[in-house]
């Protein structure tokens, strides 16, 4: 092997090292910034049983809290889609 294909390969390979780690800080921030808004979800949770929040509201804050946690924005949606149509 030449030392130019030696070298290209090296490029390439710093190239897609470098592009992991950005894949894997973007994942980071993500499941940092879905932390923290569960993290609030939970105390407004904790807060609306004490207070005056409807069950549907808390169920829709729980719901959410979870798809945060499990980063899966559909399983959301679906238990909202389902309350909107079971209460037509």
């Amino acid at each position: 092997m030449s030392d130019e294909t030696s070298a290209a390969i090296d490029a390439a390979a710093a190239d897609n090292k470098s592009e992991v780690r950005e894949d894997q800080l973007e994942v980071y921030v993500r499941y940092q910034q879905n932390a923290v808004a569960s993290a609030q979800l939970r105390r407004e949770i904790l807060q609306g049983t004490k207070g005056d929040m409807d069950e549907k509201t808390l169920l829709l804050k729980a719901a959410k809290a979870l798809s945060l946690v499990i980063d899966n924005e559909l399983f959301y949606n679906q238990i909202a889609d389902a309350l909107e149509q079971r209460g037509k």
